[in-house]
C-alpha cells in the first residue's frame, strides 16, 4: 500500500509540476491552472507517506529525497503563513528600523 502511494503522489507531483509550467510559460493567464496546481501540490502532501509524520519506517535515500522535494512547495506556504501569522499578531520577531 505504501508502494502504491509513493507512485501515485509523485505522479501528482509531477502533474502539478506540467501545470505550473503550463499556466506561467505556455498560457500566461492560466491563474486556474496555477489553482489546480496548488491543489495538486497539497495533494500530494497529503498522499505521501512521509517519515516525518510517522507514515513510513523504512530508510531509504531514494525516497529521503522524493520526500523532501515533494513536501517543499507545502512546508514553505506554511513556513510564510505561520510568519505572517505571527508577525500580526505581535508574537514574533519585533522589527526596528
Amino acid at each position: 500500500m505504501e508502494t502504491v502511494r509513493i507512485v501515485v503522489a509523485t505522479g501528482v507531483f509531477l502533474g502539478a509540476c506540467f501545470l505550473i509550467w503550463d499556466g506561467l510559460v505556455s498560457t500566461p493567464t492560466g491563474w486556474a491552472l496555477l489553482a489546480l496546481a496548488a491543489f495538486c501540490f497539497g495533494l500530494a502532501y497529503l498522499i505521501w507517506p512521509s517519515r516525518k509524520r510517522g507514515q513510513r519506517e523504512q530508510e531509504h535515500p531514494l525516497l529521503d529525497v522524493l520526500e523532501v522535494v515533494l513536501e517543499l512547495p507545502v512546508e514553505c506556504l506554511i513556513w510564510l503563513i505561520r510568519g505572517l501569522g505571527r508577525l500580526v499578531s505581535g508574537k514574533g520577531v519585533d522589527i526596528d528600523f
